[in-house]
């Protein structure tokens, strides 16, 4: 699974599973797996059973958590995160969860005070600047937003996103050649991310500047 080999894993630890069916580590890794082929059912069987198993592990609930948002069962998800907050609270993983599903139910606030306390734990975890950053500006907080997305972008230069929502947040604050100068100096450095490219080409042709914006227009597929 590590290995990025996960049609040869799910057998495998389907095998291990029919010899030891109380192995809660390979039904959190199944569960894993399932979510990853978009099963999100058969993933919350997999986790329930592995947390029966071991219910002193909060990754298990955090897990079973997602698996049930997933299925649309939204609040009974923020209710498994809680659960695995309280037996670890410093998850990042939970928090980061719990505030996107705190956005699906569209409690914008909770949210933010979610991907706070993410991006305090950790950083680099993945997405976690990027939905902090997005949700203070969507709730008007546009240069606080600037702050953590620029320490984002300088932290992590490969990022694709976080400067796609630097601009967008700049853009409100700063006007359409601030956000633009983002997106460019983003796509010098990022050359062949088609994401960039594109959201620089509708930047400029939204700033009527159109021979350079579909010129960057037919770069949108360069990956």
């Amino acid at each position: 699974l590590a290995a990025g080999r996960q049609d040869e894993a799910e057998p495998a630890l389907e095998r291990l599973l029919e010899i030891n069916p109380r192995e809660a580590y390979a039904w959190g890794l199944l569960g894993a797996i399932r979510v990853r082929r978009g099963q999100p059912a058969a993933a919350r069987e997999a986790f329930a059973r592995a947390h029966e198993l071991d219910r002193r592990n909060p990754q298990y609930l955090n897990l079973l958590g997602v698996a049930e948002a997933e299925l649309g069962r939204v609040d009974a998800g923020i209710a498994q995160v809680r659960k695995a907050l309280r037996l670890q609270p410093d998850h990042a993983e939970a928090h980061y969860n719990l505030g996107k599903m705190q956005v699906k139910r569209g409690d914008l606030s909770a949210a933010l005070a979610s991907f706070k306390r993410a991006v305090a734990l950790e950083p680099r975890y993945p997405g976690a600047r990027y939905y902090y950053g997005k949700t203070l500006t969507e709730l008007g907080q546009c240069e606080a937003a600037i702050a953590v997305l620029e320490a984002a972008v300088l932290d992590e230069p490969a990022n694709e996103w976080c400067p796609i929502q630097l601009a967008r947040a700049v853009r409100s604050t700063r006007g359409a050649p601030a956000a633009i100068d983002v997106l460019e100096r983003a796509a010098a450095r990022m050359p062949k991310s088609a994401l960039v490219r594109r959201s620089l080409a509708h930047a400029l042709l939204a700033a009527e500047r159109y021979a350079e914006g579909w010129r960057e227009y037919l770069h949108r597929a360069v990956v």
